[in-house]
């Protein structure tokens, strides 16, 4: 792979004290690329998939979709080897290629890593990867998928129908199973897809103005776009939080914004996610409130599915509830768990 503009990052910009503090037991949250648009930006779901131009196919009979889907669903979900986010959820998009194998779905991963690289990978873990997977060539495919669908995060998954178009686009851990039985049902929502899509590229395009000197304090409308169209994306809303807390190099950080984006995550979740009530501790105790940034990291602590994850949690709650102590007794701004 020689266009380095295409190379992902293995953690978020700004998460690697996250990553540090979560372990890679964690690591659902989509780590943030970025990737250049491609000529095609501007696609939706509904429109035609782009065909799967390949260099290598390291598992499994090569499929293009070229010619259509031969009356098959596709998942085809963009990765690296490298990214604890990407190897997090190998384990679903396994299950779900075994789930659904006999109903004529067909999951592809595509990474732009080199050959050597997946095939090592792929040959350590055997069985473990139970769908196919392939290496782009020239980055073609990823570049007509991210790019041309604005997503900027992998892991990252394309839903495809049987008529060849995009039906659905999210984290492989953020609804794909739910998206696979209702397009299966034939009740999956494109209107509500074609939403959330915008919403991703408002995303985008508010983090693109947030880093301008000149744009960044015209960007607060395109960020109220964002929870309005994605108002019941957990995922999304609590990346949109992380991101805005967290992000280096923006010129405006509106704290308001990433508290409302991740007390809707946490209301949509009922507050029962440890990765959610850690946004949502992390951004109010950036609004310089202690008091519930503990309260709600204690949730995270009693809801880590690991013990190491557990005790990092702990610390974080520790140190919020220390800072809380210097506090004068103001009246909660959070939810109780």
């Amino acid at each position: 792979m020689n266009d380095q503009r295409f190379q992902p990052r293995t953690t978020a910009p700004g998460c690697h004290a996250r990553a540090r503090r979560l372990g890679t037991a964690l690591s659902l949250v989509a780590a943030v690329v970025l990737w250049p648009l491609s000529p095609a930006a501007g696609r939706e779901p509904g429109d035609p998939a782009p065909p799967l131009v390949v260099n290598t196919w390291i598992k499994g009979p090569p499929v293009s979709l070229a010619g259509g889907t031969g009356g098959h669903v596709y998942v085809v979900e963009f990765w690296s080897t490298k990214s604890p986010y990407c190897r997090a959820v190998i384990p679903a998009l396994t299950a779900l290629a075994h789930k659904y194998a006999d109903r004529g779905v067909i999951v592809v991963s595509i990474s732009i890593e080199s050959p050597a690289t997946v095939r090592a990978f792929v040959g350590q873990l055997g069985d473990r990867i139970g769908y196919r997977v392939a290496v782009d060539r020239g980055a073609r495919t990823t570049r007509a998928y991210l790019g041309g669908f604005a997503v900027m995060s992998i892991p990252q998954a394309f839903l495809i129908d049987t008529r060849g178009r995009v039906v659905w686009i999210g984290h492989p851990a953020g609804g794909l199973d739910e998206a696979v039985a209702d397009l299966l049902a034939g009740r999956l929502d494109l209107a509500r897809s074609k939403r959330l899509a915008r919403a991703r590229s408002a995303k985008l395009q508010y983090l693109q103005m947030a880093r301008s000197i000149t744009r960044a304090r015209d960007a607060r409308p395109v960020g109220e776009k964002v929870l309005a169209w994605g108002h019941d994306d957990t995922l999304l809303l609590n990346d949109f939080a992380w991101v805005i807390a967290t992000e280096p190099g923006l010129i405006v950080r509106d704290l308001d914004l990433a508290r409302r984006a991740a007390r809707r995550a946490y209301d949509n979740c009922k507050g029962n996610d440890p990765r959610i009530c850690d946004t949502y501790a992390r951004v109010l105790f950036d609004c310089g409130d202690a008091r519930a940034a503990a309260r709600i990291e204690r949730r995270a602590v009693e809801l880590a599915p690991t013990d190491a994850a557990r005790e990092q949690y702990r610390a974080t709650a520790s140190r919020y509830a220390q800072a809380a102590a210097t506090q004068p007794t103001t009246r909660p701004t959070a939810p109780g768990p």
